[in-house]
């Protein structure tokens, strides 16, 4: 009986390129497809049918995104709240045209790249 495997490592080596990000002259990436920590935090505020994102849940979810380096370089360089929300907007939009989180105004948001919330900023 031969034994087949399936290579989990070999899919993530093969996976398209990252999302390049460009902001206060540095290129930035975030992964092609989101996190699944970040998946959670979505689910879990769609599930509390939260009007708004937290500031502080942006924020964690872009670390995780971006990675804690990259966040620390935007908050430095002195981008604000709406600036990151935007970027994060931005970032979901091509998850959402590349059909990684449903088609674009489907359930799975509402078209603008937000995953069916927007933050404080009323973005």
């Amino acid at each position: 009986m031969s034994k087949r495997t399936i290579d989990f490592d070999k899919y993530r080596e093969e996976k398209e390129d990252s999302i390049e990000l460009v902001a206060f002259g540095e290129k930035l990436e975030a992964p092609s497809s989101p996190a699944l920590a970040v998946v959670e935090d979505i689910v879990e505020l769609d599930e509390k049918d939260e009007d708004e994102v937290p500031p502080e849940k942006l924020i964690d979810m872009l670390k995780v995104l971006l990675g804690e380096d990259s966040y620390k370089s935007l908050r430095d360089n002195g981008a604000e709240l709406g600036d990151l929300e935007w970027i994060f907007n931005q970032i979901f939009s091509i998850y959402e045209e590349e059909g990684i989180l449903g088609s674009p105004g489907g359930e799975e948001g509402d078209g603008s790249g937000n995953p069916s919330k927007s933050s404080s900023t009323g973005g």
